[in-house]
């Protein structure tokens, strides 16, 4: 995935894809980290 992101020309789709994708990287991680956790209590 970082491949793909990493080579699209135009740096303003690039910063706005980076952002999104951290945005959604973040919010699985969190989502996975309560779900593991709530599982385990």
């Amino acid at each position: 995935l970082q491949a793909i992101f990493i080579f699209i020309p135009h740096r303003k789709t690039i910063s706005g894809i980076y952002w999104t994708y951290n945005h959604v990287i973040t919010s699985l991680m969190f989502n996975i980290s309560y779900f593991f956790i709530k599982s385990l209590l």
